[in-house]
């Protein structure tokens, strides 16, 4: 019966790897794809700031398929308040959230500088927290546009 379990929970978790890496796959596909925007001269921060929700749903897409996310989840920034398990920082509220995200891309626009408009938008991002799963990925996945 215990290998049973642990069967089963290898299973389990296995297969929601997989969902984790299709997701991933994904919304790096679409981050590529903002790439090739700005490597044909669009500006990063406003072609992060167009294509950035593609990416969110693109990397939850695997898990609405599954039925473990309704699509309704992913549609927009967060509306309630969220913290961190085991980090002391408290994203913004709500509000400040929602007025903070325009700010951002608008310093994204206007760095010129391709390493400090990567770090920036990552930092700020992440401590912004838009969204109530994936914010940490997703600052990622901002890092290989702002960079360009």
């Amino acid at each position: 019966m215990v290998n049973g379990i642990i069967v089963k929970k290898r299973k389990t978790g296995s297969k929601r790897m997989q969902w984790v890496a299709r997701g991933y796959y994904q919304a790096f596909q679409a981050v590529k794809e903002t790439i090739s925007r700005i490597l044909d001269g669009a500006n990063p921060g406003i072609q992060s700031d167009i294509d950035h929700q593609r990416w969110y749903l693109q990397l939850f897409d695997p898990s609405v398929t599954a039925g473990i996310l309704k699509p309704s989840d992913l549609a927009g920034y967060r509306n309630h308040q969220v913290y961190i398990g085991n980090s002391k920082h408290v994203p913004l509220s709500v509000d400040a959230m929602f007025d903070t995200m325009p700010v951002l891309f608008e310093l994204l626009e206007n760095e010129p500088e391709p390493s400090v408009r990567a770090v920036l938008g990552h930092f700020v991002f992440v401590f912004i927290h838009p969204y109530m799963d994936g914010n940490g990925r997703m600052g990622r996945l901002s890092m290989d546009s702002n960079s360009c």
